[in-house]
């Protein structure tokens, strides 16, 4: 799925339906489709009314062991564009 994982994640899908881009995201696997994970918060962080549901992500995403630096980039560009968004503290290491 690693390359049809940036195919089906395009920019619309994450903008018109968060909770299908959601679901491809929970079916990644860590230090496969980091990039791809990572991309994908970011883009849906351009919408506020994805804020939960990028922090939800972004714990799930961490719990499992994304952890790459390009990951982290993505990530902490989705938080400072969304900073409304509450983040625990836990992911910010």
């Amino acid at each position: 799925m690693a390359i049809s994982s940036c195919l089906v994640l395009s920019q619309n899908s994450l903008e018109t339906d968060p909770e299908r881009a959601i679901r491809l995201i929970e079916q990644f696997e860590p230090l496969q489709q980091e990039r791809a994970a990572g991309y994908a918060l970011d883009a849906m962080a351009d919408n506020t009314a994805n804020d939960s549901r990028v922090v939800e992500a972004l714990r799930d995403l961490h719990a499992r062991g994304f952890q790459s630096e390009e990951f982290r980039n993505s990530t902490a560009r989705a938080i400072e564009k969304n900073s409304r968004a509450e983040v625990p503290t836990s992911l910010m290491r």
